[in-house]
């Protein structure tokens, strides 16, 4: 092998191991933003396991290449590149977190549940479709992020539980934690745009879903109210 080809395959290397890190780091920072952002910590979880499958697919892709003989050195790269996607993902984290850039990190401690009273509880009607369920909640309860990296909550909601319906009188439902900040007219404003919706049964407000009486058979208009 003459010195121009010898020349050719260690840029070629080079150039290699820039792009293999380089897309290391912008996808474990991206994973990092996300976690960042995520409104409570057990969302969060979500991205330390996209990270684990990111570095394992990694990992995988770089164990078929070092099979071969013309790929090694490639799989060399990849295989250092599954084992650097945590390195630099929990790097990022604890940098984040010592700047203050951690969204949920010091929130205060969110209790949930059906014991526990939400702000809302929203009853479906019964006979209604997962999809209608699906397309309901996407449009009613979340809204893009600016940097368009996926959905978080509309202003106001903190948390979102599903109820099935064992736990809701034969209804499928769930319940909405609000913000203690929420202005009145938000409030009302999120309750009215929930209740006049064709799929919804009632509204109920700040009441712990265990604590819902049977309601009436879902006919008639729908209200928002709390039981009494």
């Amino acid at each position: 092998m003459g010195r121009r080809e010898l020349g050719v395959m260690n840029r070629s290397r080079k150039i290699l191991i820039g792009v293999v890190l380089a897309l290391t780091i912008l996808l474990s920072g991206l994973l990092v933003n996300s976690y960042n952002r995520e409104p409570l910590g057990y969302v969060a979880v979500y991205d330390v396991v996209a990270m684990w499958m990111l570095a394992l697919l990694a990992l995988m892709v770089g164990m078929v290449l070092l099979i071969f003989r013309r790929t090694r050195f490639s799989g060399w790269v990849v295989a250092f590149a599954a084992f650097l996607v945590p390195v630099v993902f929990f790097g990022g984290v604890k940098a984040s977190e010592a700047a203050g850039l951690n969204r949920w990190l010091n929130a205060p401690l969110v209790h949930f549940g059906p014991d526990v009273p939400s702000g809302l509880v929203v009853y479906y009607k019964t006979g209604i479709s997962e999809a209608e369920i699906s397309n309901f909640q996407e449009a009613q309860l979340y809204q893009a992020r600016p940097d368009s990296s996926g959905k978080e909550f509309r202003p106001g909601i903190t948390s979102f539980l599903a109820l099935l319906p064992e736990q809701a009188h034969g209804h499928y439902a769930f319940a909405l934690d609000l913000d203690s900040e929420m202005r009145p007219e938000q409030r009302a404003s999120l309750i009215s745009s929930l209740s006049s919706s064709p799929l919804v049964f009632k509204v109920y407000s700040d009441v712990a879903p265990n604590s819902i009486p049977d309601p009436a058979p879902a006919t008639g208009s729908v209200a928002a109210k709390s039981p009494k």
